[in-house]
């Protein structure tokens, strides 16, 4: 978060969303999101087309007066995505300020 750079893949993490925070195995950590404005892209096709909807979308934030934000950058994966189908889908969160 907060290191954005076009050429700077950064970390993934592979996530679950709960309502609270438990025990935790060891070996994996617990991340709270803070709250934000987001800009959302739908990313619709086959998974290796992604850089496709990154490019669309950080076009849509820089032509409508915002920059990138410090945050986490969310890919939500949910029933949609089958990442070989062209009928898949995933949304792109990134957080977004005024310029």
């Amino acid at each position: 978060p907060g290191n954005y750079a076009p050429d700077n893949l950064g970390t993934y993490y592979t996530t679950a969303q709960v309502t609270e925070i438990g025990s935790i195995p060891q070996g994996m950590v617990s991340q709270t999101t803070p709250l934000c404005t987001y800009a959302v892209y739908t990313h619709k096709g086959e998974i290796w087309k992604i850089g496709d909807a990154y490019g669309s979308l950080n076009r849509w934030i820089d032509e409508n007066g915002y920059k990138h934000s410090k945050g986490w950058v969310v890919e939500l994966m949910d029933e949609r995505f089958n990442p070989t189908s062209p009928e898949s889908e995933l949304e792109i969160y990134t957080p977004i300020e005024e310029k």
